[in-house]
This record gives structure tokens, sequence and C-alpha cells, in this order.
């Protein structure tokens, strides 16, 4: 997928030169998004003519995905005050509450006709002069939003008016042109749709691999401390700490882990305790339980311990550990925070089958892992191409050709 998007934008690129950073390009117009929209109406949620309705609130918006993610359905005498907005398929929704945080979405077909909260601009094109998919990635730009954040009022509950909203401009290609941009960057977010499901899915394959391998009741049970090499963290002095990678990486806690390896952000001079390159190692100060896998010899604070299975693989030991997560968290205490103390973590009981079995087990779940990983490559490259080609289409910087061109 990168490729094409490499090759998307090196065409698009081609086909015409890019324009002046200064401005549009002369065939656009920079217009108010007023003059381009049509009024929607609004009702009194008690006088909805029908008896039930759907409802979407602010809380309803991913920012993250730009996408209406659920929905509350109430009767007439049910509705919430805000509830005052009549919706249609394609029109956009942009929060005006903390406009800054990005809350815009597409309605989409299975909410035609529904409600929304007055704490929405709702932006309906006027389809003979402005394409309803081009405006959605106009005013979804990070210059948009952030031309309408500025004009927020309020402290403890910042907003703008839907006027504020409607009164700022947008630079208006001409229609077909609109028409192809929308498609264009249309394909990105689908593609990146796709890849979030791909990884979705694959995860929750994983969750249900973990759970049929684990639960086998036939295996040999031991407890941790008998099966596996445990290293307690212990904390330097401070001053033994950096951050230009001199000595070792060191890890205090959770807060370096990531899904898989740790990403160090502080090394150490003083060794005091080591986790030994390919052992687990394991959060056991709040929050308890969280897993990684060692990629290199690391110093270790008193929030990590370091695992090795005994003839074992560490990697089984490593997904046998993240699946009772619930088990070790159960260990935890502490008045002011979580934490697991040596004694508590040996006497733990675990599932050790054969060495053969470990590495099937492992072998497959490092399969899927590796999937995600190569997904969420994709996602991030699909990300960075919708970032820039957006930018650049919707300011002119790069043309479509369209028909008569």
């Amino acid at each position: 997928m990168a490729k094409r998007g490499t090759i998307l934008q090196t065409r698009l690129e081609a086909d015409q030169p890019t324009v002046s950073p200064l401005g549009p390009p002369q065939s656009w117009r920079l217009i108010p998004l007023e003059e381009v929209t049509l009024r929607t109406p609004q009702i009194d949620p008690a006088r909805n003519p029908k008896p039930k309705f759907k409802y979407v609130d602010v809380s309803a918006i991913s920012n993250e995905f730009l996408e209406i993610i659920g929905s509350t359905e109430y009767t007439r005498s049910e509705a919430p005050s805000r509830a005052r907005k009549t919706i249609r398929e394609g029109d956009i929704l942009f929060a005006t509450v903390r406009p800054s945080l990005k809350r815009i979405a597409v309605v989409p077909t299975q909410l035609d006709g529904q409600v929304c909260s007055t704490a929405f601009c709702v932006i309906r094109a006027n389809q003979e002069m402005a394409d309803q998919g081009f405006l959605f990635y106009a005013v979804s730009s990070d210059d948009f939003v952030g031309r309408v954040a500025a004009n927020e009022r309020g402290v403890s509950y910042p907003a703008v008016t839907d006027r504020v909203v409607l009164r700022e401009t947008v630079a208006l290609p001409p229609l077909e042109e609109q028409r192809e941009i929308a498609v264009a960057l249309s394909v990105i977010r689908r593609a990146q749709k796709a890849t979030r499901g791909i990884i979705e899915t694959a995860r929750e394959m994983k969750k249900s691999l973990m759970a049929s391998s684990f639960s086998n009741g036939g295996w040999p049970r031991g407890t941790l401390g008998s099966v596996a090499t445990m290293i307690m963290g212990q904390s330097p002095p401070s001053e033994f700490y950096n951050t230009s990678g001199e000595g070792l990486p060191f890890l205090q806690g959770k807060a370096e882990f990531s899904e898989r390896h740790p990403i160090p952000t502080k090394y150490c001079t003083q060794k005091l305790k080591l986790a030994p390159e390919g052992s687990v190692l394991m959060s056991v100060r709040a929050p308890v339980g969280d897993t990684n896998l060692a990629d290199r010899e690391y110093v270790i604070g008193r929030g990590v311990a370091a695992l090795q299975l005994n003839g074992g693989s560490n990697e089984f030991l490593f997904y046998l550990l993240t699946y009772m997560k619930p088990q070790v968290e159960a260990l935890g205490s502490g008045t002011t925070f979580d934490s697991v103390n040596k004694g508590s973590l040996a006497q733990l009981e675990v599932p050790v089958p054969p060495v053969e079995e470990q590495l099937r087990i492992s072998t497959m779940l490092s399969t899927v892992d590796k999937k995600v990983t190569a997904e969420e490559l994709r996602l991030a490259e699909l990300t960075d191409l919708y970032q820039s080609l957006s930018s650049a289409l919707l300011t002119g910087r790069i043309r479509i050709p369209t028909k008569g061109s």
C-alpha cells in the first residue's frame, strides 16, 4: 500500500506543476462556508414526528477516525434537551464544543433522518456549488480547525457558535476538481479503515488463540518460582542516570514498555540488576502485570522483574504471562499503589507444556504479532500519505486533472 500511495502522489505531482504557496490557484475561490451550504432545521424533541429516533451526541464521534461510532435511541418524552438538529445522510457534523479536539464526521446512511445535539454545527453542502465530500476534507483539515478553535470562548466549557464555523473561509476549486480531490482522499481513508480492520481482527484472533492454547488442563503445572529464574529490579541512585546513551538502557517500569519490546528513554552506568537479552520483563509496581521481551540487556529498576523459563522458551513464557495478567494483578498489594513482591510472584501457578509445544505456541502467536506490526507500519504510512496529500490537494499545491483541463 505504501508503494501505491507513493505512485499516486508522484503521478499527481507530475500531472501539473505545483503552485505558489502564497495562496490557492487563480481558478479557486476563497469563500465563507455559509455561502456554499444550506440552512438545516431544528426541531422540538417533544414534537418529533417519530415516536423513537436515534440521537448522536459529541461523545459518539471518534476524533481518531473522524467517524460516528455510536448513537442512542430515545422516545420523544425521553429526548435530551439538546436533541434538536435533524440530520441527513452525507451531512457533516462539526462539534462546536472544544473544536480543537476535532470531533468531525459524516452522517452515514443508517442515521439518515435522525437527530443530533445542538453541540454540533450541521454542515450541508449546496450541491450546485460544493461537493459534500470535499467540504468534509476541507473542514476537517488542521488549518480550518485551527482557525475555528482560535475563536472558542469559555474556560470550563470552551466552545464556538455555528456562526463562527459557517463564517470561516474555505478555498474552493471548481466543482469537478472538488469531486476529484474527494475521491483521491477517500481512497486513502478507505485503505486506512481496511487496515485498521485487519489489525483489529488479528488482535482478536490472537486473544482466541491464547485462550485455546493456555486452557489445556493436561499440562504439568508448577509455581513460577520453581520453573523460572527471577531477577527483581533495584533502582540505582539518580546520579547514575542519563539520556545521552551512556551505559545500558534503563527500565524503571511499564512506562517504557511497548507492545513487545521496551522503548527506553534513560540509560544507566551503574549495573545493580540486569535483565538478560531474551528474558521476560514484567511490571511489578503499578500498573502490575504488563510484560515485554528484552531485545537486549537492560538495567532494571524496582518496578521491573526479569524472568527466564528454565530449560524452556522465554517467548512462550512471555505470551503465557500476558494471558495470565489478571492473575498477576490479583497478587498486587499496597495502600498507595499496587506492587508484587518476589515471594508472591514465585507462588503463581503456571502450566508448563513440553518444549516442543511451547515452541509451537510461541511461533503461532509471534506470527500473528508480526502481521499486526506489518499492518501498523502500513497504517502509519497511509496516515503520513493522507496528511501530506490532503494538505497539498486542499491548498492547490498539487492539482488533479479533470475532464477538459
